[in-house]
């Protein structure tokens, strides 16, 4: 079986629900406690949320940790390795209770996997950001600049598949308008 299959497999309310309220309960932890501690410690926002960040913005985020700091960014970390599963998951399956909906003989049927190469690119840069949080004082830029541009592409795929999310609900509700509010169904 495809993972797509596996996602399509899922697409339904139930476990759409459980994904959201899980993706909820993680983002009020990170987003809503963890990040706006760290960004009140060290005085600059979480290097992950940004779009992008230098050598000199990573080693200067790490050296304002400090002890107290470095022990709530473990913190963040940690709640971060089920996150970007959680994100990847809700938004696959919701792509995927849309498109088949509006796509019903199968074409661009895997665009359900975009979100999990978002959720890849978010966990190669939480190693590299991590190895380097642990390293420091001795940072790699190398491994900043890659970190860097893993958190870019990360937004990125993730903006692509909002807008195709939105999209697709669109779409879907005209559908519906034009068939007077009936539900459409996958065949």
């Amino acid at each position: 079986m495809r993972v797509s299959d596996g996602i399509y497999a899922r697409a339904e309310g139930r476990w759409l629900g459980a994904c959201l309220l899980a993706l909820i309960v993680l983002s009020v932890i990170l987003m809503g406690i963890v990040a706006p501690a760290l960004t009140s410690i060290t005085g600059m926002p979480v290097l992950d949320v940004r779009f992008g960040y230098s050598p000199e913005e990573a080693n200067a985020f790490f050296g304002a940790l400090g002890n107290g700091g470095m022990a709530l960014y473990l913190i963040l970390v940690g709640v971060d390795t089920l996150y970007p599963a959680v994100y990847a998951l809700s938004a696959s399956l919701a792509l995927g209770m849309l498109h088949m909906r509006v796509c019903r003989d199968g074409r661009l049927s895997d665009i359900v996997l975009l979100p999990l190469l978002a959720a890849a690119f978010d966990y190669g840069e939480n190693i590299l950001l991590l190895s380097q949080a642990l390293s420091y004082p001795t940072v790699i830029d190398s491994v900043i600049e890659i970190a860097s541009i893993l958190t870019a592409a990360k937004w990125i795929v993730l903006t692509v598949v909002l807008v195709l999310i939105l999209l697709e609900g669109l779409y879907y509700l005209v559908l519906m308008t034009r068939n007077r509010g009936t539900p459409l169904l996958a065949t």
